[in-house]
């Protein structure tokens, strides 16, 4: 069982809204209409505050990097205890700096009306106290009377004809609500992954759904954002090591040496009068004269080593991670429910300020029921796949897990969009799902066949398939991919 600690003070969500406010115009506009600095109560919380709000008053944008600036101008003016606090708090924002455009600015904004709704309660509280204490009867009724429930406009609803902010917001690409994507034709065929959204991999035992829910999370890492890899299958060790084989493109010692990669080739390379020298031509990939062939290239791997593993973490957290991280635990499968998970969240959340943008589970049936769930198996199974498309709704978050298909062992049949193990119900609550398909034939090539299951946002044809090149041997589910259907 998690341990449930509850904060004893909270300033963590004061220190979330000045972090909003300095490096998210989108989070300013939406919290204005109820903000009041003095609902803060970090002394240089509210000093920060006035400056983003006035930054913004001028230049209609979050002050950004600019507030550096703007305390060196103010810093001989205040109090040197608060100075320092404030220059602490600054300085610490660097992160967030290079993840501005990743901001979860849903989840923050929540959290932050529901406690400036609590602290508007608390001042009326403690003037009612005041009032009583003093006799002044009908100045604490005329308060009672007069008290508004503080709310932001967009809570109230809109109007999603003619209510322009909303029109913006829906198709503003910039927004932070759209996050990533896979590359190449499975991308396209798949579309970009969006906050709120639940994905699911479908498919038999051992065709690979770890491997696979370890690419996506990389992949949001890559983006910038922050990933959550619940691991209910894999040892920390175990992961540890297929992520970095992945990382690094370099296999085991055993598999070390010259090997063989599948790319992509076009049939049509001998009768071609355009095609370029050399065994492998692509010169007219993503035209209809284009017709794919897997061949083979070798290539010598050198075997991965702990200091080839440490030399590319640290170059990749120099070069590309832009400040993102990548958290990874192993609770034994059916060790811990979703009620444990979400207190997992907030302990990070509050003790050291880290939020995820990305929960990848692997996977969805191996969680433990709730102490309330139904006694039969497929409808507990049901119960959790709801778990997690709410989280990802309540926290503004992408969650990605995986699911057995009904197929078996049937290595020739395809997984069709019916085909969730349990109980078809799982179709009905995800955003996106996916097949994987392969022959054992297919296996041996290092070939995936990917279909769509369901897409609740965009038309999906469930006739088509992406081939996807792979190489576990590396490390790699995906190296290439193109639709064939």
């Amino acid at each position: 069982m998690v341990e449930r600690r509850k904060p004893t003070i909270d300033s963590r969500i004061e220190r979330q809204i000045i972090t909003g406010l300095i490096i998210s115009t989108e989070f300013i506009k939406e919290i204005t209409p109820i903000f009041k600095t003095t609902s803060l109560t970090l002394p240089f919380a509210k000093i920060v505050a006035h400056w983003c709000l006035d930054y913004y008053g001028e230049f209609e944008e979050a002050p950004g990097k600019h507030i550096q600036d703007i305390f060196i101008s103010h810093r001989d003016e205040m109090d040197e205890a608060v100075g320092d606090l404030t220059e602490e708090f600054l300085t610490n924002l660097s992160k967030e700096y290079e993840r501005e455009v990743n901001f979860n600015v849903g989840y923050i904004v929540k959290k932050a009306e529901e406690y400036l709704r609590q602290q508007s309660i608390r001042d009326l509280r403690d003037t009612l106290s005041q009032d009583l204490m003093g006799g002044r009867t009908e100045e604490a009724e005329a308060r009672v009377a007069n008290f508004t429930r503080l709310v932001r406009p967009r809570s109230m609803g809109i109007n999603p004809i003619n209510d322009r902010e909303a029109i913006i917001r829906a198709f503003d690409q910039d927004s932070g609500e759209l996050l990533f994507r896979m590359p190449g034709d499975l991308g396209r065929m798949i579309g970009t992954f969006e906050r709120g959204w639940f994905v699911i991999i479908v498919g038999p035992m051992k065709r690979g759904k770890t491997w696979w829910l370890q690419e996506v999370a990389l992949r949001g890492l890559f983006a910038g954002l922050n990933v959550l890899f619940v691991s209910l299958e894999m040892s920390e060790t175990q992961m540890t090591r297929r992520i970095q084989h992945n990382l690094t493109g370099l296999p085991t010692k055993r598999w070390s040496g010259e090997m063989e990669i599948p790319t992509f080739n076009c049939k049509r390379k001998p009768i071609c009068r355009d095609a370029v020298e050399g065994p492998f031509c692509t010169l007219c990939r993503g035209e209809k004269e284009f017709t794919p062939v897997v061949h083979f290239e070798t290539m010598n791997k050198q075997a991965l080593t702990t200091e080839k593993a440490l030399t590319k973490g640290a170059a990749l957290t120099r070069s590309l991670l832009r400040g993102a991280s990548f958290k990874l635990i192993d609770p034994p499968a059916g060790s811990i429910n979703f009620s444990d998970l979400k207190v997992m969240l907030d302990n990070w959340e509050h003790y050291e300020g880290w939020i995820p943008d990305v929960i990848v589970t692997d996977y969805s049936d191996k969680f433990k029921a709730e102490p309330h769930a139904s006694k039969e198996y497929r409808h507990r199974i049901y119960e959790t796949i709801v778990a997690h498309k709410a989280m990802a709704i309540e926290r503004n978050i992408l969650m990605v897990s995986g699911s057995q298909s009904n197929t078996g062992r049937e290595e020739e049949k395809n997984v069709g969009s019916g085909d969730f193990a349990e109980d078809i119900r799982k179709r009905a609550e995800v955003d996106v799902a996916w097949s994987l398909n392969q022959t054992p034939v297919e296996k041996t090539k290092g070939i995936m066949r990917v279909r769509m299951m369901a897409q609740r946002h965009d038309f999906y044809d469930t006739s088509q398939e992406c081939m996807v090149l792979q190489n576990f041997k590396i490390g790699k589910p995906y190296l290439d991919s193109i639709l064939i259907k």
